[in-house]
């Protein structure tokens, strides 16, 4: 990809259609992003409006007529899903499709119209959604959420993270809240579909092979046409708030294994930094974590960590013998205190460097990946290309990750216990 990949098209007040011109890809990305609030009280309303559109549309009522229709877009993929970014909640509406000069069809504009009809003609009854599709869905998003339990993983990395952040909207769960759904109506979630669709920052992402001015074009027609000017800003994201003592949270669960998670926050401005010292602490299979505690004293089944760089905090994830509790937690916190005081060897510095390398590359190789990154620097106002960020962070030095990794205070450590009757 070109170095300055990402254009941007402004169509009106809080609209604006991204294209990303890419030889890499025989099939295009269509994506239609809304940039909302993360608020407890909406979360599950979000979390349920995408599977409801997806169910049908006024032209294609049911699954089946939507399936056939994706079929003649030669296997078109449509999927609709909802991000957490910082305090921003991202609805996104998605078709992944084979480029028109691999077929000889306009390929995009077919996309175009299918997501017009599904986002912006959706199959109503009575002026409301169908009640039954909404039945449907409410009952499969309560199926979803009460089934996290089984990912003990997951579950454990969702409720450090809750605790962490009680009070902050970053603490809310991604998928919403079984005791919220029972409120939900055909009628109340149409009212939020149009409080959505009218008034929240719109982005519309298109990447791959293309005509630019064509694909310009046919956005602006299909799509950017049902979009009306809107008053709308990105929401704003704060990092995480020192607590000034550490929160212990302990759940029983019956389960052969434990899950240690920790949260702790990051008081860096240098982002290259903290995210290369992520590398080498618990970001990589060479890092001191999976190099320490996994594989020299056999403390931990995976231990890992990642960076929030929006929130600006790091979340550790281990699973544990739960008499290992002591042992882990401590050589967990040994290592981190290695990083502080500069017990950095270069090959872990150069070894992390590479890794890094290695994803990013990975993310351009991605169409998902590529709309992904460029939606998040959106949100925090950055124009950084992807390459820009990775030769940042090639440019980071020893000195530079010691100074970021002494700005990592543990916060939050919660500890899902096994426990087998």
């Amino acid at each position: 990809m070109e170095a300055r990949e990402l254009k941007t098209y402004n169509l009106d007040k809080g609209i604006n259609a991204r294209l990303i011109p890419s030889e890499k890809f025989k099939t295009n990305l269509l994506s239609l992003c809304f940039n909302i609030p993360l608020e407890r009280e909406t979360i599950t309303f979000a979390s349920l409006l995408g599977q409801v559109l997806k169910s049908g549309c006024a032209k294609y009522p049911t699954i089946t007529d939507v399936s056939k229709r994706l079929e003649q877009l030669y296997g078109a993929a449509q999927s609709f899903s909802t991000r957490k970014k910082g305090n921003s909640l991202e609805l996104i509406f998605s078709y992944n499709f084979v480029a028109e000069r691999y077929v000889g069809e306009d390929t995009l504009r077919g996309a175009a119209e299918l997501m017009r009809n599904m986002i912006f003609e959706p199959y109503l009854e009575d002026g409301a959604f169908s009640a039954e599709y909404v039945s449907r869905e409410k009952e499969n998003l309560r199926r979803a959420i009460e089934s996290l339990i089984n990912d003990k993983k997951e579950y454990a990395q969702a409720k450090c993270v809750e605790n962490m952040f009680r009070g902050d909207p970053y603490g809310i769960f991604d998928y919403g809240y079984v005791e919220d759904l029972d409120k939900i109506n055909e009628k109340n979630l149409y009212e939020y579909y149009l409080d959505v669709i009218n008034n929240s920052r719109a982005d519309i992402f298109f990447s791959g092979p293309m005509d630019e001015e064509a694909a310009l074009g046919v956005i602006k027609s299909e799509i950017g046409s049902r979009l009306a000017p809107r008053d709308a800003e990105y929401a704003k994201t704060f990092a995480a708030k020192e607590r000034g003592g550490v929160l212990r949270v302990t759940e029983p669960v019956q389960a052969s294994q434990s899950k240690l998670c920790m949260g702790l926050t990051c008081r860096c401005t240098d982002i290259y930094a903290l995210l290369l010292a992520t590398s080498i602490f618990g970001g990589s299979p060479v890092s001191k974590l999976f190099l320490n505690v996994r594989e020299k004293l056999s403390l931990a089944y995976y231990a890992a960590a990642r960076v929030e760089t929006k929130k600006k905090f790091m979340l550790i994830s281990s699973g544990i013998e739960t008499d290992k509790f002591d042992e882990a937690f401590n050589e967990i916190m040994a290592q981190l205190e290695c990083m502080k005081t500069g017990k950095i060897d270069d090959f872990e510095t150069e070894a992390a460097k590479k890794y890094m390398k290695t994803a990013y590359d990975a993310v351009k190789d991605n169409q998902r990946g590529v709309e992904d990154f460029y939606l998040s620097k959106i949100i925090e106002g950055s124009s950084v290309t992807i390459d820009e960020q990775l030769q940042g962070i090639l440019n980071v030095s020893k000195e530079d990750v010691v100074r970021a990794a002494r700005g990592i205070e543990l916060d939050t450590v919660f500890f899902l216990k096994g426990e087998m009757k």
